[in-house]
């Protein structure tokens, strides 16, 4: 199960590497749009992104949209994988 889960991971990032930056954007702004139609992200007081790496959907359009509504925006931290994974979320502040 796990292998099946880290050769499936593999192959998407493979494909998600290998867009166009074109499509790369059309997908990062169809993403946008349907998180902030969603109504979770109306009634939510925070909302919990990541920074996106230059193969990655983008956030930022994100992040604009929910720190303009007033909402609070985190970001995770790895602070460890082994032997135990550890996380922290930082609250994202553009003063």
């Amino acid at each position: 199960m796990i292998a099946d889960k880290l050769i499936l991971r593999k192959e998407k990032i493979s494909e998600r590497n290998n867009l166009s930056v074109k499509e790369r954007e059309e997908k990062s702004a169809r993403i946008t749009e349907y998180l902030l139609s969603m109504e979770v992200f109306h009634t939510s007081d925070a909302v919990l992104l990541y920074k996106s790496d230059a193969d990655e959907a983008k956030t930022d359009a994100i992040k604009t949209a929910a720190a303009e509504a007033g909402k609070k925006v985190f970001y995770p931290k790895v602070l460890s994988v082994k032997p135990t994974p550890e996380m922290e979320f930082y609250l994202f502040d553009d003063n």
